[in-house]
């Protein structure tokens, strides 16, 4: 809190409080929004004007130079605005004396004006009045604010466009418009002819070349400044010398300028300058890659990207207008490899309202990211864009899209199903912030959008890959019209090539092939088409009999587990224990879904059910004697509420309770089997490659047959699997099959 703050504030409360236009403001000793909106609001209620506390071209015409025989009302507003900015004025007693003009004179010296007497003339009571700071604040750089003193010095006031611009060493969307300002006033001799701080061709066009050893001082200090706001210049002398020239060169190596044959490394031409006056530069220059919201599903239309791009970003998920699919399909990445283009994955079912972003709906988001990319099969290492299509303030990001993509990489860093990158498509400050943070290793940038604030007065971020600057259309050879964005390509980010994600149908080695399981129980490459049978269709021709059992045992842990909140994040385990089994050196090259060297590839569960923190071990399967039953028994007390009462809610919504009832509707007398259990549940967890093998081996047993023989009796066989968490308390889960080897029960 600042008392001199807080003294302003009671002060306008208590002379205002009943006039027409008055709003109560907290007395919280803060300089914001609503405090210099206030003051705004007494000097217009003062000068009888209509009062709503923006001070626009009508208050600034009517505002008159405050000094030393001003009416002591408006003395007060200023003397208030002196506090709120930080200065020190002698009180707030209608008495424009020393204090007050020494106050004046510095606000004017750190505004960028010397030599100026102790009034307040209009244009400085403005910049007095806002939320603007004149002095260098923490984040500041001290050579930004000598730029941005120097613009409001030579132009700014000059030509009355904006008003003066906040010298805190910040750069920022007014200090663009600023160097704007410049450049179209010495483009137009000085004179205010065509000056009017919006960037367009016809400023672009008068802009002059600039080389080593230029003598257009002026051109090149605004050249300058550019580079400051754009790059990493650290100052303004207006001379072009070899060190300058050296930086011009980096700056354009470092946009790609120089991929266009008609740049000149070193030297400031139109395609330069272009980069230097707008977050989309001149649109068209040589751009390398593209993405598109419309599926590429004929080689006419792959074709026609083909004569200009070499990668074109695509959507993993949603649609257009809410109703036109735009996701990436395995049927498009065959089109785009056959015509020899690479694909960058985009992710964007949300990303264009201020309120979708938070750590939950992160984790979502990444969730249906991994998801989505597995089932197309797009290789581990890839980097997938989540895109922040709006226009957030820093603070915005920093609150809502830095939480947002924690979550994103909460998930990412626990997957071990996948090992995707995270990428960040948004605008050059939101994409910096994130990156900054560790949370995002490549940003694809959205530079078409030259009004975002967070565009404007910022540099390109680091590691920036991909350069979003025109949408357009075009028209394939069949006359298919369909948008397309043109983007720079850095070359940080190549994507993935679909042509490597299947080694052909010769390729006996299937981690070369992107495979499916099919119905039959066949794994198919979409690519090739080449198949080969399901390890669980081969298990009982090729395992020993104990082992056998263990993965018989294993697959109804799997069933039981799907779905649990508290015992899903054993899936991928169980998968590992089914692997290892199958991967003992007797039955090396005897699985046909296997590797070079001939082991059985692992099969992982669907969806983010990857835990690495679990292991299991399954036993050697035992005959329950009079000496262990107690054991079993023990466990499978409790097991029709460890089985049939496990909750999928948490995640689904729906009990198995629900399923059951669900199953038993229609069915007289009420007999269902464990088997259409463990499929509605595998549907409901969304687990459907377990359906096909449930539906393969036909699991099965009556519900009032386990519910009165779930107990372990002497002569069964059951199978100890250990469960291993993450501390050193494990538990264990016991199988118990019959003497014939017919599933009994299963209980954790």
């Amino acid at each position: 809190m600042d008392l001199k703050v807080l003294q302003a504030q009671r002060w306008y409360n208590d002379t205002y409080a009943g006039t027409s236009g008055y709003v109560e403001i907290a007395e919280d000793g803060i300089t914001g929004t609503g405090t210099c909106k206030a003051f705004v609001r007494a000097l217009q209620y003062e000068l009888g004007l209509d009062v709503d506390g923006s001070f626009g071209k009508g208050t600034l015409s009517s505002c008159p130079t405050i000094g030393s025989g001003s009416d002591p009302s408006l003395i007060k507003i200023i003397q208030c605005g002196f506090y709120c900015k930080g200065y020190e004025c002698g009180g707030i007693d209608g008495i424009y004396g020393a204090s007050a003009q020494s106050a004046a004179k510095t606000f004017k010296e750190d505004a960028g004006f010397e030599d100026e007497d102790g009034n307040m003339q209009p244009v400085f009571i403005q910049a007095l009045l806002n939320t603007d700071a004149f002095k260098l604040v923490n984040q500041g750089i001290s050579y930004v604010r000598e730029a941005q003193q120097y613009l409001n010095r030579n132009y700014v006031r000059k030509t009355g466009i904006i008003g003066l611009i906040a010298c805190n060493g910040i750069p920022d969307r007014n200090m663009s418009k600023a160097v704007i300002i410049a450049l179209q006033y010495e483009e137009a001799g000085k004179t205010m002819n065509g000056v009017d701080g919006i960037y367009g061709n016809n400023t672009l066009n008068k802009a002059p070349e600039l080389a080593l050893g230029s003598t257009k001082e002026e051109y090149v200090r605004i050249a300058q400044m550019c580079m400051m706001l754009m790059y990493n210049n650290r100052y303004v002398s207006g001379v072009y010398d070899s060190f300058f020239e050296n930086t011009v060169k980096s700056f354009q190596e470092f946009y790609c300028l120089t991929q266009d044959p008609g740049v000149v490394p070193g030297v400031i031409g139109r395609i330069t300058w272009a980069s230097l006056l707008s977050s989309k530069g001149d649109t068209s220059r040589t751009a390398t890659a593209c993405d598109c919201s419309e599926r590429i599903l004929s080689d006419a239309k792959a074709q026609k990207l083909k004569e200009t791009y070499d990668i074109v970003g695509r959507y993993l998920t949603g649609t257009v207008g809410g109703s036109k699919p735009k996701n990436l399909t395995i049927l498009e990445i065959k089109i785009l490899a056959r015509n020899g283009l690479r694909i960058f994955p985009i992710y964007q079912d949300g990303g264009a309202s201020p309120d979708y972003f938070c750590n939950e709906q992160g984790i979502k988001d990444a969730e249906k990211a991994i998801e989505a990319a597995k089932n197309l099969h797009i290789p581990d290492n890839t980097i997938i864009y989540f895109a922040v299509d709006y226009d957030y303030t820093q603070d915005q990001v920093i609150s809502k899209v830095i939480p947002h993509f924690q979550g994103i990489k909460s998930v990412f860093d626990a997957s071990s199903v996948a090992n995707y990158r995270i990428g960040i498509y948004g605008a050059r400050n939101t994409c910096t912030l994130v990156s900054e943070e560790g949370l995002a290793v490549s940003s694809f940038v959205s530079d078409m959008s030259t009004g975002y604030s967070g565009n404007l007065g910022y540099p390109l971020p680091d590691n920036w890959a991909f350069d979003q600057i025109l949408e357009y259309t075009v028209q394939a050879s069949d006359g298919t019209k369909f948008a397309v964005d043109k983007d720079v390509a850095s070359g940080r980010d190549t994507g993935f090539f679909g042509g490597d994600l299947c080694g052909g149908e010769d390729e006996t080695d299937y981690t070369k092939h992107a495979m499916t399981l099919r119905e039959d129980g066949y794994y198919e490459c979409p690519f090739c088409g080449k198949s080969v049978i399901s390890p669980f269709v081969q298990d009982e021709q090729i395992l020993s009999e104990n082992d056998a059992l263990k993965i018989k045992a294993l697959t109804y842990m799997y069933g039981a587990s799907m779905g649990d909140d508290t015992y899903r994040n054993i899936l991928y385990a169980i998968c590992l224990e089914m692997n290892r089994i199958r991967t003992k050196e007797s039955y090396n090259g005897k699985y046909g879904y296997s590797d070079e060297n001939g082991d059985c590839l692992l099969i992982p569960p669907e969806g983010l059910y990857n835990d690495t923190d679990f292991m299991v071990s399954a036993y050697e399967p035992e005959e329950i004697t009079s000496q262990n039953i107690t054991f079993y028994n023990g466990i499978f007390s409790t097991f029709v509420d460890s089985l049939y009462g496990l909750a999928v809610d948490a995640k689904y919504k729906l009990t198995l309770g629900e399923i059951i009832a669900k199953l038993l509707q229609g069915t007289d007398p009420p007999v269902i089997s464990l088997y259409e259990i463990l499929v509605e549940l595998a549907e409901t967890a969304g687990q459907t490659e377990f359906v096909i093998i449930l539906n393969l081996l036909k699991l099965g047993i009556d519900i009032n047959e386990a519910e009165s023989k779930s107990e372990a009796e002497i002569g069964d066989i059951g199978v100890r699997v250990n469960l291993e968490y993450p501390n050193p308390n494990g538990r264990e889960a016991v199988v118990i099959f019959n003497k014939e080897g017919k599933f009994k029960s299963v209980a954790f």
